[in-house]
């Protein structure tokens, strides 16, 4: 898989894809949430006890290495009394037989290549001794505290976290199914095995949250979606995108979940229109608004300046006044 970054709000982030140029995408998995699970593993594996472990084992093959380089030496030691034989055996031949010196002396040449490459050999890898001083193995048990500080320190480039995870972390294999399967092989051979679950989608991440749409449903009832939006901000109810509320955004969030209007909830409850009550009251509209303003229909409100009335039909009271009868 190869990596590719992408920008985000809060910076680059990454991603892990297998595909080529002439295959279909095999898999994409989004590296934010791998990589913050590997550096948790980090940080659990990274303690003391593992430290001086891990200077045991730095021991141990210190050891094979010192004996492994005996081996080398004995193969230098080999090579040069082979050429010291070929040299002797050249050297007593007869200048005469000319065909024999010179297959003799090819042979010596020969070996004196032999005893060059052992040597050198041997001096190259022999500055590659693992070695630890003192001093760099306080250092190294320091890291159990140290480590964590490094790591969790913004401060902390990408590129020399990516060099500690390559002293410790031989390779990481991504499976991505129903959940992201993530297989990290340690140096050294030990391996741990994660289970993450995959991360929501945009539109998921996005979607408003139950809780709010169950609220905008009973709200509705007795309020406009402008009250909606301010009832919704107080109890510190958010929209999907994590923003507040707003009475388009309250529209919007009903006409998505199929929630019923505001006028269609009134209806449902006998309310009609101003024109329509005038009617259903048999009076003229300046008087309809003439009774609305004393107080004698109520009025529900729909939306800033509609509004829509619960009235029954007119009756006279001990005076001889008309008297609207209404629902409460």
């Amino acid at each position: 898989m190869s990596v590719h970054y992408y920008h985000r709000k809060d910076g680059m982030a990454p991603s892990y894809v297998c595909a080529s140029k002439t295959e279909p995408q095999c898999q994409y998995v989004y590296g934010t949430l791998v990589d913050q699970a590997i550096g948790d593993l980090l940080l659990e594996v990274v303690t003391s006890l593992t430290l001086e472990l891990a200077l045991e084992v730095h021991a141990e093959v210190s050891r094979r290495f010192d004996e492994t380089q005996r081996l080398r030496a004995q193969r230098v030691e080999r090579a040069r009394y082979e050429a010291e034989l070929a040299r002797d055996r050249f050297l007593q031949v007869d200048p005469r037989h000319r065909l024999v010196a010179t297959n003799l002396e090819a042979e010596w040449n020969e070996k004196l290549q032999l005893l060059a490459e052992a040597q050198s050999e041997l001096e190259r890898v022999n500055t590659e001794r693992p070695q630890l001083s003192q001093q760099q193995r306080t250092e190294v048990l320091g890291l159990s505290s140290d480590f964590p500080r490094l790591w969790q320190d913004p401060r902390t480039p990408f590129r020399e976290k990516k060099r500690l995870l390559r002293l410790l972390i031989e390779d990481v294999t991504l499976v991505a199914g129903d959940a992201i399967e993530v297989n990290v092989r340690f140096r050294g051979g030990p391996t741990r095995c994660l289970k993450l679950s995959r991360p929501m989608k945009v539109i998921e991440m996005r979607r408003t949250p139950s809780e709010a749409v169950h609220a905008i449903d009973e709200l509705l009832n007795q309020h406009t979606e402008e009250e909606v939006a301010t009832i919704l901000n107080e109890r510190g109810l958010k929209s999907g995108g994590g923003l507040p509320f707003r009475a388009k955004l309250v529209g919007g969030v009903r006409r998505a979940y199929g929630l019923q209007t505001r006028s269609a909830r009134l209806r449902k409850m006998g309310c009609l229109t101003a024109s329509e009550a005038a009617q259903r009251l048999h009076v003229g509209l300046p008087k309809f608004h003439q009774w609305v303003a004393e107080g004698r229909v109520r009025r529900y409100c729909v939306a800033p300046g509609v509004f829509m009335f619960l009235t029954d039909s007119p009756s006279t009271d001990e005076s001889g006044h008309e008297e609207v009868q209404f629902n409460v």
